[in-house]
């Protein structure tokens, strides 16, 4: 019960954050692409293995690029 109510905060602070902040929504894409891309390249090559460390600086980089620039405007 405690996990849902977590969730339907965090969605609607996320949901506000994605008409604040105009890069997120870019970087929320381009981070599942990149997850997405990994899950791939394991799936089709199994004996090459990227360093995790890769993926959560591309993600952390994104992540910072998402909440960049900020539109005043639609601030409450």
């Amino acid at each position: 019960m405690l996990g849902v109510i977590t969730l339907r905060f965090l969605t609607s602070l996320f949901i506000k954050w994605l008409n604040e902040y105009l890069y997120l929504q870019d970087a929320a894409y381009l981070t599942i692409s990149g997850v997405g891309l990994r899950l791939l390249i394991k799936a089709i090559i199994p004996a090459y293995l990227m360093p995790e460390w890769i993926m959560l600086i591309l993600i952390a980089v994104l992540f910072a690029w998402g909440f960049s620039k900020r539109d005043l405007s639609e601030v409450e």
